[in-house]
């Protein structure tokens, strides 16, 4: 009896709107893994041809879990595990730049088992909760900057050590919509998010690897850089307005990323462009819910943690489907809850368990400690 009113009170309070959106979302990408797993398992010799419906099934129920379980737990509670998983994947972000072996020009993966993960889609999932915290605890904006900003330049260092100049974006982006709310300085924030950029945009010039993708990318012959891009532009002609059918699409064969960072490419052949709009009107409804949520919290921590949520997708969200269409270089991001692996869809879990925690309505008109 106490366990089914706690879940009537968690369905009442809880924003149901974004985790339908959310289960959508989830639902269909583990929907089209039933569509690439036999392509996909053929080009890398692997047996049986379900085996990614499985992983994907696996890290789906996984995911909705483990949100569901952040977005009822109490506040204070989260924001202690938060803080002890940021501090567990730093250390794994360290023991992988320092033992895991180059995959892709960088170290940015661990393989554990027969499980390979990416410590760093957790670090920056965890991110949001941590900057509101600490911009909601000191009041002077010295202190704001200071403390804030440290923390992140450490982590932003070990990712150009990996490198992993697209997490690097992500974050700042992040960042940048957070310390806009706390300081309410536009210029501030522009210097204070531009001095890392250009120390990003001279690291670029010394980078050996960030020149390869560069280059990549204007070579239409280069398997991880312009080919790539050059058949994702053309698996959108392909599908047309209404796609070619679920399980049809014949550019995907050749798509090297076809189920993690080109799977709106796999989308766009197979389901069309209609169903891909969709798909971005529901992003942005997501993103819409979050800073409407802003807008009505009475509490300073409320607002910045549902801002940084917002944030955190736009850019995601606006990196992969640049990416594919072919307007920037790839930068291995996926895209949020629809794409394959266990790092991509456990950390986009974890960052909406704590959107839909704090933006419950009895959490929202209440003083945070």
């Amino acid at each position: 009896m106490g366990l089914l009113l706690f879940i009537q009170r968690w369905w009442r309070s809880i924003d149901r709107l974004v985790l339908c959106a959310v289960m959508f979302l989830f639902s269909l990408g583990f929907l089209l893994s039933l569509t690439y797993t036999h392509a996909l398992t053929k080009k890398l010799s692997i047996e049986p041809h379900t085996f990614f419906v499985y992983r994907h099934l696996f890290y789906f129920i996984s995911s909705v879990c483990l949100m569901i379980a952040l977005s009822g737990i109490p506040q204070a509670l989260l924001n202690r595990v938060n803080l002890a998983v940021a501090s567990i994947t730093f250390l794994l972000m360290i023991y992988t730049l320092m033992y895991a072996a180059p995959l892709k020009g960088g170290q940015r993966w661990l393989r554990i088992f027969d499980i390979s993960i990416q410590p760093s889609e957790m670090m920056r999932a965890t991110l949001p909760l941590i900057t509101a915290q600490i911009l909601t605890h000191f009041s002077s904006q010295r202190m704001k900057i200071i403390s804030s900003a440290t923390p992140l330049l450490i982590i932003m260092a070990v990712l150009l050590a990996q490198p992993d100049l697209g997490m690097i974006f992500l974050i700042c982006a992040t960042y940048a919509a957070q310390l806009l709310i706390a300081i309410k300085d536009l210029w501030i924030v522009i210097t204070v998010i531009a001095l890392p950029i250009l120390f990003l945009t001279l690291a670029l010039g010394f980078s050996a690897h960030a020149r390869a993708r560069l280059q990549a990318f204007f070579d239409t012959n280069d398997m991880h850089g312009g080919y790539q891009v050059s058949l994702s532009t053309k698996s959108f002609k392909s599908g047309g307005l209404l796609g070619v059918g679920p399980g049809e699409g014949n550019i995907k064969h050749h798509l090297p990323d076809m189920h993690s960072d080109f799977i709106f490419a796999t989308i766009g052949e197979e389901l069309g462009t209609l169903f891909c709009i969709l798909i971005l009107f529901l992003y942005f409804f997501i993103i819409f819910r979050a800073l409407h949520t802003s807008l009505l919290a009475k509490n300073i921590y409320v607002i910045l943690v549902t801002t940084g949520c917002a944030a955190y997708i736009i850019a995601q969200t606006m990196v992969n489907t640049a990416s594919v269409l072919g307007i920037i270089p790839p930068k291995g991001t996926t895209l949020p809850f629809i794409s394959y692996g266990g790092s991509s869809l456990l950390s986009s879990a974890w960052l909406l368990g704590g959107f839909l925690n704090v933006s419950r309505k009895h959490v929202r008109t209440q003083r945070i400690p």
